[in-house]
């Protein structure tokens, strides 16, 4: 991933837009072990198409509640973006991806991605 933006959802409810590599966001996944686990929402389309979307959370975070609490707000994000339909505890990242040849790359995520990322957080704070 280049240096670029990423979405960062707490169980809190809040919503904040990071700059930084990978291991900055796998950190922020996961604050308290910095063991990371990634998943798909939506897949890039061919190289020089369409960027998709990958989240990250903390590996264990669905077995410690105390640690990483309920994340209802990141719920409601990953599903309207296409994303797996669960519970997600503790803080989601969310960043986006690309095709480079055959391979799949992290990169930023676009404005575009941003301000949907942003509205449906809205929608899920406010109801």
């Amino acid at each position: 991933m280049d240096t670029n933006t990423y979405a960062l959802v707490a169980p809190d409810g809040t919503l904040d837009f990071k700059t930084g590599v990978p291991s900055q966001m796998w950190e922020d996944a996961d604050p308290h072990y910095g063991a990371h686990a990634g998943f798909h929402i939506s897949l890039p389309t061919w190289p020089g198409g369409a960027r998709g979307i990958r989240g990250y959370i903390g590996d264990c975070s669905a077995l410690d509640s105390q640690k990483y609490p309920p994340n209802t707000a990141a719920e409601h994000i990953v599903t309207a973006l296409g994303g797996p339909a669960q519970p997600w505890f503790g803080n989601v990242a969310l960043c986006g991806s690309r095709m480079v040849g055959p391979e799949l790359d992290l990169c930023g995520l676009t404005v575009e991605q941003q301000e949907h990322i942003r509205d449906l957080h809205a929608a899920a704070v406010n109801g």
